[in-house]
């Protein structure tokens, strides 16, 4: 991006930054299972932002 950037001042450079690494989980059902999914998302509904959650994140760093 730099070689774009030089000499062009209505152009300016972000720092570099290092990303956290943050999982992104994806979870899947046969379509035949509706009774799964509808309980799986009602526990999923009592776990996003309970304490449990909330509390037990942790983003490592490499």
């Amino acid at each position: 991006m730099q070689i774009f950037a030089h000499g062009d001042e209505s152009v300016e450079l972000a720092a570099q930054f290092t990303p956290p690494i943050v999982g992104y989980p994806a979870i899947a059902f046969p379509l035949n299972e509706r009774a799964t999914v509808d309980a799986f998302n009602k526990v999923l509904e009592d776990y996003i932002g309970s304490d449990e959650m909330m509390n037990g994140w942790q983003i490592r760093l490499l």
